[in-house]
């Protein structure tokens, strides 16, 4: 019986994590905290969490920074800094996820730009 109740835990967490992950973009320090506050155990925790690696956690950080930015167009580049890394804050990631994301997304914005300029503008004559 208790094995089948570890293994009802094992599930719940794993489940939970997926779904804070996917669609709250929730760390997993996040989904760590909340298994952990839910009373699950660490090996819950831990196998919950493997799910989940440091490509797919950069590349959600990523995501939400862009989403950030794109809301801030049109104010002073270190308020669209400091919100977005708010952001990833409060969604669990570590400081140095947050503004390597923060950093990537505004350097993306910074290249589309660039190209915008750069591009040849139509006349519409033909």
């Amino acid at each position: 019986q208790v094995y089948g109740v570890q293994r009802l835990c094992n599930h719940y967490a794993a489940r939970l994590a997926r779904t804070r992950f996917a669609e709250k973009g929730a760390a997993r320090r996040a989904i760590a905290d909340e298994l952990r506050r839910k009373g699950l155990g660490e090996r819950s925790v831990t196998a919950a969490l493997a799910q989940i690696d440091g490509e797919d956690e950069a590349g959600a950080a990523l995501a939400l920074a862009r989403k950030k930015l794109i809301a801030t167009r049109g104010l002073d580049p270190t308020v669209r800094r400091r919100r977005a890394a708010a952001v990833l804050g409060r969604k669990g990631y570590s400081a140095s996820v947050a503004m390597g994301a923060v950093s990537r997304a505004m350097a993306e914005e910074d290249e589309a730009s660039r190209e915008d300029e750069a591009a040849p503008e139509e006349t519409g004559m033909g």
